[in-house]
């Protein structure tokens, strides 16, 4: 049977499709953190509900009583939630979030989404709903995507009308409709084989999403391989179909190469790191001392929790900060951690302002970020106003000399995430952290605020954040020393043994 979800697969990979229908028990399993959103998106679901007068909701736990239930309801012209359809002919079957009345005879569907936009896999997973519900005799008016508005800024009681934006979309739908036939007896006939396609790898794999299927289709793809060439965007599928594998092998004077992708195949050929020695030592001149190595954590929720907060705004509730007065000189350690109580966010800003000093430059990887948490403080307190844009005139970024190719390596796997930057530079790594990325420890961090974490849980969530997040400013005072050393021509020999921290930990009470 093809389901709008299954359709939705075909349309990114139709292995993943055929894996999806004919061997599902094969795939992994939603992480937690993914798990998490899918109960948010339920949420934001039932709260869609609400803004429908009489409506009436349909079980399913019985296939075909499901379907005979909706054939039985639309008789009653009331809006129908979860009303399903079953096309015998095709063997198709979908399910409407809201079907509403539209006149006399017409009905008008909502999808409802949580995320904050129309995005175009919307548009085809209406048009296969559209398909299904037309073919059982339903007259189709309008269309409508119900998504998560978020400029809406929470004061008291959640006000849903502007909570949610609704969108017609018929005139999207127009030129999908057209093939929808054609896509549909496609994804049918793989349905049907007995074996799987071949993989198929390039952009499908990522885009829209993530395939669950990329561990198998990938496990033949070596290290140094064309996918690790940096924004290749489509150029590594089509060089994966050309025969080439190794991107070593590839001739840097392709057209469709831009001047870093050249960079980063000649380093691969020559087996050595790419240095622009000169534009790292001018990049170093705008440092000023002391350094303040500054970062974040920050959780966020499809319904804000706390007045003054829109949907999905990052809300801080950790911060790292390693102190170097002078060059080469000792480091100090300050850390933040929020309790997840409550809306913490005027302590948090009240230690951080007390922490940054007046002098010297902020340091951070991915300055927007780190910019935009500074300067929402400014916006939500009044008396920070001055000094969160005074704050963001002193960061600098860390990533630029990475994204610019100042230093590129073939251990970075053309990643210029701190993560892959570090074990080029450094003998550390994240390989042995418990939470080792900023979308972990928002997930734990948010159980934790939620309400959804035992107290052993909290105790070893809050030690691994406090792990994590100092070694992400320790990873960029590493950083810094290594291109210190790089401008100055040396030799990078890597440390065993971190430099003795003065540790002042700083906890809400």
């Amino acid at each position: 049977m093809l389901s709008k979800s299954k359709y939705l697969n075909g349309l990114q990979c139709l292995r993943l499709l055929w894996y999806r229908a004919r061997k599902p028990s094969e795939l992994p399993q939603p992480s937690e953190a993914t798990q998490l959103k899918f109960d948010q998106g339920i949420e934001i679901g039932m709260l869609a509900q609400s803004l429908f007068d009489d409506g009436l909701v349909l079980n399913h736990s019985d296939f075909f009583k499901g379907i005979a239930d909706t054939h039985e309801a639309l008789k009653s012209r009331r809006v129908l939630f979860e009303a399903a359809f079953y096309d015998k002919e095709k063997n198709l079957y979908s399910r409407a979030d809201i079907l509403v009345p539209s006149g006399e005879d017409a009905w008008d569907i909502y999808e409802i989404k949580s995320s904050a936009s129309v995005k175009s896999e919307y548009v085809e997973d209406m048009a296969f709903q559209k398909y299904v519900y037309e073919r059982a005799g339903l007259n189709i008016n309008n269309c409508y995507i119900m998504h998560v508005n978020t400029k809406y800024l929470r004061q008291g009681n959640l006000d849903l009308s502007q909570f949610f934006k609704i969108e017609n979309i018929n005139e999207k739908l127009e030129s999908v409709f057209q093939e929808i036939s054609l896509r549909i007896d496609e994804e049918n006939h793989i349905i049907s084989t007995d074996n799987p396609p071949p993989p198929q790898l390039g952009v499908r794999c990522f885009n829209p999403y993530e395939c669950p299927l990329k561990e198998k289709c990938w496990q033949n793809v070596p290290d140094g391989s064309v996918f690790e060439l940096s924004g290749g965007n489509r150029i590594p599928g089509e060089l994966w179909k050309q025969g080439y594998t190794y991107l070593k092998d590839v001739p840097a004077n392709m057209l469709e190469f831009n001047e870093k992708q050249r960079n980063q195949i000649i380093a691969y050929q020559q087996g050595q790191a790419h240095i622009e020695k000169e534009k790292i030592e001018e990049w170093l001149k705008q440092l000023q001392y002391p350094l303040y190595f500054l970062d974040f954590e920050t959780y966020d929720t499809a319904v804000p929790l706390y007045d003054g907060c829109r949907p999905y705004q990052k809300i801080p509730f950790q911060f790292s900060l390693h102190i170097q007065q002078e060059k080469d000189g000792p480091i100090t350690h300050i850390s933040y951690l929020a309790n997840g109580h409550g809306d913490e966010r005027a302590e948090f800003a009240a230690v951080l302002k007390q922490s940054l000093g007046e002098n010297g430059s902020i340091v951070v990887y991915y300055d927007s970020f780190e910019k935009k948490v500074i300067r929402e403080i400014g916006e939500l307190f009044m008396e920070y106003a001055q000094w969160s844009e005074e704050t963001c005139q002193r960061v600098v970024d860390l990533l630029v000399p990475f994204q610019e190719y100042y230093f590129h390596s073939q251990l970075q796997k053309g990643s210029t995430s701190i993560k892959k930057v570090l074990p080029a530079l450094s003998d550390k790594n994240y390989d042995d952290m418990n939470i080792s990325n900023g979308e972990l420890a928002s997930y734990y961090f948010t159980r934790i605020v939620l309400g959804k974490a035992l107290d052993d849980e909290k105790s070893k969530t809050r030690q691994d954040l406090l792990d994590y997040c100092q070694l992400d400013t320790y990873s960029m005072v590493l950083l810094i020393s290594a291109l210190y050393k790089l401008a100055n021509g040396q030799t990078i020999k890597l440390k065993k043994d971190k430099p003795k921290l003065n540790e002042q930990l700083r906890f809400p009470i």
